[in-house]
């Protein structure tokens, strides 16, 4: 399930990106400018999108049901993976779009001080906004690099918020820098080139979290520090011969599916089998709290002449 941490990123994304969509297109409209035209659509997608997050972090904390045995946690990966296709079309190519019109018919861009105030705003909101989902981000980081943090990344609402916000930052750098070029060397094709910048990043944003969405809707397995654990664990116990095979898979960022294989050493009864069971069950659960759903599956016993 989404955890509370990646709600309050998602909230403040939605605060932050619907103030700042106002505004912007409110601006668009006075100047004419297509880098904010391109901008406030970029906020207003993103404003969508965290609405989208958030009911999909809503949808997956449903419990079980009859149809849905292990929880509804993959409806998370989905929502996300609705998101990048939203950035992409909608957002990015759009964007381009209009960009390149602008850049073949240029028009002259009115009311600079409007465009100016509402970027400086914009800039001070998405700050308070990236920065949210930055602390997220980095209290799970649990001291991998950032490179292997974003690889192993299980929760994509995080995720998704950050790119989106680190986006619209840089976004809004474009669209001052088109803007003021424009306007000072006398040059608004400059206003069309930065609207295809921005959506072109746009573009960039949503292909890696198509990426992201696509390898766990597509049953991705708990990180390997988790794996190596859990079989070091299971070794441990004295009852345990050796694990035969474990399997992991993630059913949201919270909620992890493990199947193990285990020869229990020769001897034991039937009674003391279970109780390993229960006890190796309890004491994976003790450590990691998000393998929610334990399969143990005793394998025969070796017989003679086995290595």
């Amino acid at each position: 399930m989404a955890s509370g941490k990646s709600n309050a990123a998602v909230i403040a994304s939605i605060v932050a990106s619907a103030g700042i969509t106002a505004a912007k297109l409110v601006a668009a409209a006075f100047s004419g400018s297509a880098a904010m035209l391109a901008s406030g659509t970029h906020s207003a997608v993103d404003t969508g999108n965290s609405l989208l997050l958030y009911l999909g972090q809503r949808r997956c904390a449903r419990p079980p049901d009859k149809m849905h045995p292990f929880g509804h946690g993959l409806e998370l990966y989905f929502w996300t993976l609705i998101v990048a296709l939203l950035i992409f079309t909608v957002a990015g190519l759009g964007t381009i779009a209009e960009g390149v019109v602008r850049v073949v018919r240029p028009g002259e861009i009115e009311d600079l001080g409007w465009n100016l105030g509402v970027l400086g705003a914009a800039l001070c909101f998405n700050l308070f906004s990236w920065f949210t989902a930055l602390r997220q981000f980095l209290a799970g980081k649990r001291g991998r690099g950032l490179a292997q943090a974003l690889h192993k990344a299980k929760d994509p609402t995080v995720l998704t918020v950050l790119f989106e916000d680190s986006a619209a930052l840089v976004g809004v750098v474009v669209a001052l820098a088109g803007l003021l070029l424009g306007h000072f060397l006398d040059l608004p094709v400059l206003d069309g080139v930065a609207s295809i910048v921005i959506g072109a990043l746009m573009v960039a944003v949503a292909a890696g979290l198509t990426y992201q969405s696509k390898t766990l809707l597509a049953g991705e397995a708990a990180n390997a520090e988790v794996t190596d654990d859990v079989r070091e664990q299971v070794r441990g116990d004295a009852a345990v011969e050796e694990v035969l095979d474990l399997r992991t898979m993630h059913l949201s960022p919270q909620d992890v599916l493990l199947n193990l294989k285990v020869r229990f050493r020769p001897g034991l009864s039937v009674g003391d089998v279970a109780a390993a069971v229960d006890r190796v069950e309890f004491g994976l659960r003790q450590k990691h709290p998000e393998l929610r759903h334990i399969f143990i599956e005793p394998a025969r016993p070796r017989q003679p002449g086995e290595g």
